[in-house]
């Protein structure tokens, strides 16, 4: 999710700067805190939503697998598995096609309490082709009413993955030969975890 996050955090900012907050204290990336302060500031935010569009359809033999994710749960997600520490895989990421979903629910919700331009506007600029699949499906910002097709089909594929973190893998019960080099050498090229330099330093 790090490939989102800077940008999402970036649009929790919005409602803050509209609203003449500053900005300042903020440092890093820390969306929860950013979003806690927004709703302070507009309590109308309390009521952005990450349910799953009623039109959207998916598939009986993998809707238990798609997560229905709360807009804590979201938020919560995004900042920790999309922090620009994880970007080499450092904790490790636990994805499921349900954020993106929850994405396009809440950004619809922030848009429409914040009073950004409308939409329409913004892809105006992009290829014709890719907005009509944008709007396709995404419910959400179509102009009219699409009944939709059931998802998974051959043009939306659904995936689900979860990556294991490579860093248990060095420091868990199975760690192969070398491990430790391994993770001496990454100590100087990126910043570890501090559960990861606590059993480094035990060696």
């Amino acid at each position: 999710m790090e490939g989102f996050e800077g940008p999402f955090n970036q649009l929790i900012r919005i409602p803050l700067l509209m609203r003449g907050a500053s900005v300042n204290r903020f440092r890093g990336h820390p969306i929860a805190d950013l979003y806690s302060e927004a709703c302070s500031v507009d309590a109308e935010l309390l009521t952005v939503d990450t349910s799953f569009h009623p039109a959207i359809k998916i598939h009986q033999n993998v809707s238990e697998s798609i997560e229905g994710l709360s807009v804590a749960q979201f938020i919560n997600g995004i900042e920790m598995q999309g922090s620009p520490d994880n970007r080499y895989n450092s904790f490790g990421v636990n994805f499921n096609t349900g954020y993106l979903f929850a994405l396009d629910s809440f950004v619809f919700g922030l848009r429409q309490r914040i009073g950004v331009p409308p939409i329409e506007e913004t892809l105006r600029k992009f290829d014709q082709d890719l907005v009509e699949g944008f709007n396709l499906y995404n419910p959400w910002f179509a102009p009219v009413h699409v009944d939709l097709a059931e998802v998974p089909n051959k043009d939306f594929n659904l995936r689900i993955s979860g990556s294991v973190p490579t860093l248990d893998i060095l420091t868990g019960p199975y760690a192969p030969n070398g491990s430790r080099f391994v993770l001496r050498w990454l100590d100087k090229k990126m910043k570890l975890p501090r559960k990861t330099k606590q059993h480094l330093s035990k060696g």
